[in-house]
C-alpha cells in the first residue's frame, strides 16, 4: 500500500536517493529502500517495488539505423541491467509520482565508498561537526549522531573524512550514527564557509548566516561563493610542508621556529602520538579558525631527535600533557619567566609555584618547571604548573633558612 508524501516536492519532480538496504527476499513486492534528503532538510524514505526491475517496451532505448541482429542484443542488454538487483549504497533517481513508491528508475553514479560493518552497513563519508551541538553533518543522509566522547575529540567547522554506520530503526526511521574517523579533508573545507548556498553547497545547516528557501541558487549566491573561495584559495597559499612540531597538548604541535602559530590536530587520537617527540608533518590554512590543521595521515616520528621530558597533569580540567625544561626570572616582571635552552617564549606562574623563588638564594639561577601549553594564556603560549620536586625542596628549605623567626614576645616579670 502506498502513502503519500507531504513535503514541498511537485509531482513530476525528478528526485535523486541513495539506497540504504539489501535486496529483500524473493516475494516481496518492496524489493529496497532508498533514502532522499531535500535541500530543505526534510528527509524521506522511498521503496523500490518488484515491477521497477521489468523492462517495459516503453523504456527500450532504441539506437538508429543499427541492423537487427544488434537491436536484439542491445534490448538483451538493457533487460540484464535493469533485472540487476540494487546494492546499498547504490544511486537511483525517478520521477515523484506523488506516493513513497518507485515503479521506475534510473542507475546513477555510485558516491560513496560502502562497506558491510558488523552488523550494519557503513558509508565513507565527508562530514563536518557542529560547534555547539553533540553532531555531525553530511551532505547524504543529514545530521549524524555522535557519542560525547568521540565528539569531544573532533575539532567544529573542519571538514573530514569518516565511516558512518547506518540502520533503520522503529517505523523505518533511518538511524546514521558516527563511527570511526579518517581523515581531514581540506579540499572539502570550501564548504565549510558561513554562505547561505543550498544544493551542492549546502554542508553547514548551523552557520550564523545560513538560510534555506526556496528561491534556488541565485547570482547572488554564486558571487558570494566565489569570494569566499578566493579568500580560501589565498589561505591555501600558506599551506606548509615538511614542518617540525614537537607533540606538547591533546590537541596541538608546537613548532619552535613559529611559535605564534598554532598546529591543531583536527581529530585526537590517544594512541597516534607520543607527548614530547617531534614530528614531521604538513599543515593547511584554516581561515575561519585562523589556525593550521594538521594532517594525520602524513605524520611521521623524528626518532632521532630530541624528545622532550613530559609526564601527565593531576589537573583533570586541561590536557593532560606536562613538559620539564629549565625557565630563568624575567628581571623587569618578577612573576614572569622564560626558557634559554628553547624558544617557549614568556610563560606567567598562576599556581604561584615559583613564588618564592626569588626570595631563595637561587633566583639569578636557571629552575626546572613543568609547564603546559594553554591557548588562552595572557602573556605567551604556556604556564607553569609545579616545580621538579628536588628544586622546590631546595628552595623551601632555602628561603626557610634565611628568613629569621620573628622574635619572641617579651613578659615583663612582676
Amino acid at each position: 500500500m502506498s502513502h503519500l508524501i507531504l513535503s514541498s516536492m511537485n509531482r513530476g519532480k525528478k528526485l535523486f536517493g541513495v539506497v540504504i538496504s539489501p535486496t529483500a527476499r524473493p516475494g516481496s513486492e518492496r524489493t529496497n529502500q532508498v533514502f532522499v534528503l531535500e535541500n530543505t532538510g526534510l528527509t524521506h524514505v522511498f521503496y523500490v517495488l518488484k515491477e521497477a526491475f521489468t523492462l517495459v517496451p516503453d523504456a527500450i532505448e532504441r539506437v538508429e539505423g543499427a541492423n537487427e541482429f544488434d537491436i536484439i542484443a542491445d534490448i538483451k542488454n538493457q533487460v540484464r541491467k535493469r533485472e540487476k538487483a540494487l546494492d546499498v549504497g547504490d544511486w537511483i533517481s525517478w520521477f515523484y509520482s506523488g506516493t513513497d513508491e518507485i515503479t521506475d528508475f534510473r542507475r546513477e553514479q555510485k558516491l560513496h565508498e560502502v562497506r558491510c560493518g558488523n552488523p550494519n552497513y557503513q558509508f565513507l563519508l565527508d562530514c563536518v561537526k557542529s560547534p555547539t551541538e553533540a553532531c555531525l553533518y553530511n551532505k547524504t543522509f543529514g545530521y549524524v549522531d555522535i557519542s560525547p566522547e568521540e565528539n569531544r575529540k573532533l575539532l567544529p567547522d573542519i571538514a573530514f573524512t569518516a565511516w558512518v554506520e547506518i540502520y533503520l530503526g522503529q517505523k523505518d526511521n533511518l538511524v546514521v550514527k558516527f563511527h570511526s574517523y579518517v581523515t581531514s579533508n581540506h579540499t572539502m573545507q570550501i564548504n565549510v564557509l558561513d554562505t547561505k548556498l543550498m544544493g551542492f553547497f549546502f554542508f553547514q545547516p548551523w552557520a550564523e548566516h545560513h538560510r534555506v528557501d526556496q528561491r534556488g541558487f541565485t547570482e547572488e549566491d554564486e558571487e558570494e561563493y566565489l569570494i569566499e573561495k578566493s579568500v580560501a584559495d589565498k589561505g591555501r597559499e600558506n599551506n606548509v610542508y615538511g614542518v617540525f612540531g614537537y607533540y606538547v597538548s591533546e590537541r596541538s604541535l608546537y613548532v619552535e621556529e613559529t611559535p605564534e602559530k598554532f598546529f591543531l590536530l583536527p581529530y585526537v587520537d590517544d594512541s597516534l602520538l607520543v607527548p614530547g617527540v617531534k614530528y614531521r608533518f604538513n599543515a593547511y590554512w584554516n581561515e575561519k579558525m585562523n589556525v593550521f590543521i594538521v594532517a594525520q595521515h602524513g605524520l611521521e616520528m623524528m626518532e632521532d631527535m630530541d624528545v622532550l621530558h613530559t609526564e601527565h597533569s593531576a589537573a583533570e580540567h586541561r590536557d593532560n600533557i606536562l613538559m620539564l625544561e629549565g625557565v630563568n626570572q624575567r628581571l623587569d616582571y618578577k612573576s614572569l619567566f622564560f626558557t634559554t635552552k628553547s624558544s617557549y617564549g614568556t610563560m606567567d606562574d598562576p599556581t604561584g609555584a615559583l613564588m618564592t623563588h626569588h626570595l631563595s638564594r637561587y633566583a639569578e639561577s636557571k629552575c626546572r618547571v613543568y609547564f603546559y601549553e594553554d591557548r588562552n594564556a595572557s602573556f605567551g603560549r604556556f604556564r607553569i604548573e609545579k616545580v621538579e620536586v628536588d628544586k622546590a625542596k631546595k628552595i623551601e628549605t632555602n628561603v626557610r633558612d634565611a628568613v629569621p623567626p620573628p622574635p619572641l614576645p617579651r613578659y615583663r616579670l612582676k
